[in-house]
């Protein structure tokens, strides 16, 4: 019986939720100035207006709620056979990429995610068509390289 060893296992950050969070609020702003305008022109009480206001607010409440749970899901982890990832809430996903696969790893930081000092990891794979996703992404690193020096080490070694 062949075990695997863990050699990595974590969790996101909770700064990713900030990340997550203030990028919902740009979107639900812009969305708010796109539906609101013409509706606040239409209104003639404030009474609606109030209620279109307050909804907004209850729908973006409810998304930093589902965005918590979200963050709160992801597992990561490196063994010596590959890379895994699950998490998810509405729709379950747990990945499995082997060493062997992986052609590249990345890593990326948005503007945000340099504010609040973490990264995302992805280990990409080779046929994926034009797409230049990676395959499994570990997000919400405060320490991307520990986990990074593990992967290529195994990648490495299963290339040989």
């Amino acid at each position: 019986m062949n075990m695997e060893k863990v050699l990595y296992e974590s969790n996101p950050s909770r700064r990713l939720f900030l990340s997550f969070g203030f990028k919902s609020l740009i979107v639900f702003l812009l969305l708010f100035l796109f539906f609101g305008i013409d509706f606040f022109a239409k209104q003639q009480t404030s009474q609606a207006i109030v209620y279109f206001c307050l909804t907004f607010i209850l729908l973006f409440l409810v998304s930093l709620l589902y965005l918590y749970f979200l963050v709160k899901s992801y597992k990561y982890k490196i063994t010596d056979k590959g890379i895994y990832f699950s998490g998810g809430i509405i729709t379950k996903r747990e990945k499995y990429v082997p060493f062997f696969k992986i052609t590249n790893v990345d890593v990326l930081q948005t503007f945000i995610d340099q504010i609040l000092g973490i990264s995302r990891l992805g280990f990409q794979t080779a046929g994926q068509g034009a797409s230049n996703f990676p395959e499994i992404k570990f997000q919400g690193l405060i320490d991307y390289d520990k986990p990074r020096k593990i992967a290529l080490k195994y990648i490495e070694k299963d290339s040989k």
